[in-house]
């Protein structure tokens, strides 16, 4: 057990791709079916290899529903996929749009003495370098002419090697034109000089001999060059590597990029003078960290093109703390997206109810509407028809199949049409809050997002609503008119266009007003009191206009106000909510986040859990006894260790082990030897102190003391 951590093994199960075909495919209407079928699998595919799931409830769930189960999880996980990498590329827009103008602009060749320079700053937690990475060497590869090398710390850790990197890269490119002129012209076939693998002068060399055979363009060409994750090179290693970089630009054209994971204060500290003078630096920037959380909510859980599985109130809770207190980006949301979505498919039988046509098809059994019936939104729904006085309905739904089955799909039909217009609200809420000028006072759609979820939101929605009372009526048509975009909003919002009609009538007659004051000033110029009396009746039509706008707003305030509280009501209160929000906190918790203290008391105190021993739990003689031989010497330790106060005396400690270990055992043994126990004891000892539980004191010379976490 020397040098190890004792944790809980957690176990994930992930999709392979879809390739294959299955024979019976259910799906809520047959167009659906049959868009499924064309996208997902070919006539040409053959069938599912191998089902992972296993049968659940104790067996009676039949292996059709299995793998049906098995090919919802599948498509649910391909399709989830597909969003998170839309996601990964509206993070990356801003970016990339930014550094397309700057490779725009050093893409030919000029007369410069600085090394054009564009320093990435990515933050410490942003979360998915390797595909912004990608993206780059997409667009750099589209745009510049010439090689690109990519320098990490891992491949090319000093100057030999990156030089090597950067000679092969550029021999490799020589080879491509010169087969591709080859081709094309078909020349006599061309010499190639043999370069050292560590000079940069070869790199040198390599550029004219190309020019000279004509197979580069001089004015176009660039070499780029990509240093990711600056921060694990030395600093003396940098400062080398830019000044020779400064001698190559003089004969090579260069392109230097630069990615940085922690902040510009750190590289800058790094860098020497003579280094920052030979670059021109321009810096580029992620998207706010702030704003990332709020994305990842839009594109995967509100404006998705496929209803999923979402996160309930606790589990949503808890990763919205987290992120705000640890870990600072959405890795977290994203992997309990998915986490929630394996387990769900995975344990939850019923999870293929939402998934079929009706509660009446073939793949739900009596077994399944039994576990339904167990649900506590089920039984909720039941106490609440008893309140009613509605006996026979409570009867029928526990007893009648046929009638709980209708229920069911009444129940379902529920609660996604509220989904529906809880994520049109949801958008419409976003797109007031970004009228804030200020961040302080906006709330963030992670925001609204959980207090929805908690059913609190109603009692926030004043200040939430607050940005209408104070707009203009430009702004106002401008909200409307980008609200009205939104899907489903004539449903949900019938009476909006017909405020933007009456505001766009107002601002219409205010500006052909205007115009007509502007004229009659001109004409009438002269006379003084007719001036003054046009003045007084301009500002009296003024006031008459503002404060017909003033009652339309407040009236657009009011309506917004009743329809939101009309529909923002808690999906987590709808029965069957089980089937779209998984809430299982403590699940995410253990896979995710595992309790190592707990494991590891477990570990040492209850061994026969990880071990293969004759040591029995629950046997209370055996638990009781510590001089058990097929426990390991660390246990026994640990057990004395427990029963020890906060300082401890070695001698005394040993001498209990021995007494212990030794107990029931032959003397001749050797096992049974004071030296080899002694040994024993000593590594058991060691043991302990790695893993957290003692540390040495100066208080007693022949004490150890126990760390106090563990006390």
């Amino acid at each position: 057990m020397k040098d190890q951590v004792i944790n809980e093994a957690c176990y994930m199960l992930l999709p392979k791709d879809i390739k294959s075909k299955k024979k019976h495919i259910y799906s809520k209407t047959q167009d659906e079916l049959t868009s499924k079928c064309q996208e997902i699998y070919s006539e040409e595919s053959s069938k599912y290899e191998e089902c992972y799931f296993p049968c659940l409830m104790h067996g009676r769930e039949t292996e059709l529903s299995r793998d049906y189960r098995y090919m919802c999880f599948r498509i649910q996980s391909n399709q989830l996929k597909n969003d998170i990498n839309e996601l990964f590329e509206t993070i990356h827009d801003n970016m990339i749009v930014s550094l397309s103008v700057f490779i725009e602009q050093n893409k030919h060749w000029k007369e410069e003495n600085e090394i054009p320079t564009c320093i990435l700053l990515l933050g410490a937690y942003f979360f998915d370098h390797i595909g912004l990475y990608t993206c780059i060497e997409a667009q750099l590869n589209a745009n510049i002419y010439g090689p690109l090398i990519n320098l990490h710390v891992r491949r090319t850790p000093d100057m030999k090697a990156c030089f090597k990197q950067i000679i092969e890269t550029c021999i490799q490119f020589g080879r491509q034109r010169n087969s591709d002129i080859s081709t094309e012209e078909n020349p006599e076939k061309r010499q190639w000089s043999i370069y050292c693998e560590y000079d940069p002068e070869c790199v040198v060399k390599w550029y004219e001999e190309a020019i000279l055979q004509g197979l580069i363009n001089q004015d176009e060409f660039r070499l780029v060059i990509f240093l990711q994750e600056v921060e694990g090179f030395d600093g003396n290693f940098i400062n080398h590597f830019i000044t020779i970089l400064k001698k190559m630009h003089e004969r090579v054209p260069l392109l230097l990029f630069i990615g940085i994971s922690t902040s510009v204060e750190i590289f800058q500290d790094i860098l020497e003078k003579k280094s920052l003078k030979a670059l021109n630096i321009k810096y580029f920037n992620t998207k706010y960290l702030n704003d990332s959380p709020d994305i990842a909510i839009q594109k995967i859980l509100v404006s998705s093109k496929h209803p999923r599985l979402r996160l309930g109130s606790y589990l949503y809770d808890i990763l919205f703390d987290m992120y705000q207190k640890h870990s600072f980006n959405i890795a977290s949301f994203l992997s309990a997206i998915k986490f929630a979505m394996m387990s769900h498919f995975f344990s939850n039988p019923i999870s293929i109810v939402n998934y079929c046509d009706s509660a009446h098809s073939e793949l739900i059994s009596h077994d399944h509407l039994e576990c339904i019936r167990s649900l506590p939104s089920i039984k909720r729904f039941t106490e609440d028809l008893l309140d009613k006085g509605d006996i026979y309905s409570a009867e029928s739904l526990l007893n009648d199949d046929y009638y709980f089955r209708n229920i069911i799909n009444t129940l379902i039909h529920d609660i996604e049409e509220h989904n529906r217009k809880l994520d049109v609200s949801i958008s419409f809420l976003n797109i007031i809050q970004g009228k804030y000028a200020s961040s302080v006072r906006k709330k963030s759609l992670s925001w609204i997002y959980g207090k929805l979820l908690e059913n609190n939101i109603q009692q926030n929605l004043d200040t939430i609503l607050n940005p209408i009372k104070i707009m203009s009526s430009i702004d106002i048509l401008q909200f409307i008119q980008e609200a009205l975009t939104l899907k489903d909003i004539y449903d949900q919002f019938p009476d909006l266009e017909g405020f933007y009609k009456k505001i766009f009538d107002i601002v219409e007659s205010s500006e052909h007003k205007n115009l007509i004051d502007i004229s009659d000033n001109e004409i009438n110029a002269s006379n003084k009191t007719e001036e003054i009396s046009n003045k007084a009746n301009s500002e009296l039509n003024d006031d008459v206009i503002n404060s017909e706008f003033y009652n339309i707003r407040n009236s657009l305030y009011q309506y917004l106000q009743e329809i939101f509280r009309k529909y923002f009501v808690s999906p987590m209160t709808y029965p069957l909510h089980e089937l779209y929000y998984f809430n299982y906190s403590r699940a995410y918790l253990d896979a995710f986040h595992p309790r190592i203290r707990a494991a590891i008391d477990t570990a040492l105190s209850l061994p026969s859990h990880y071990l293969s021993c004759n040591y029995e739990v629950g046997d209370k003689e055996n638990e009781d006894n510590l001089s058990i031989p097929s426990l390991p010497k660390i246990c026994i330790s640990y057990r004395l260790f427990l029963e020890s106060g906060f300082l401890i005396n070695v001698s005394d400690w040993l001498t209990a082990f021995i007494q212990s270990a030794s107990k029931g055992n032959d003397k001749d043994d050797k096992q049974d030897s004071e030296e080899y126990l002694q040994a024993e004891f000593l590594q058991s000892l060691e043991e302990l102190r790695y893993l957290g539980f003692i540390k040495p004191t100066k208080r007693k010379t022949d004490h150890v003391a126990k760390i106090s976490w563990m006390r």
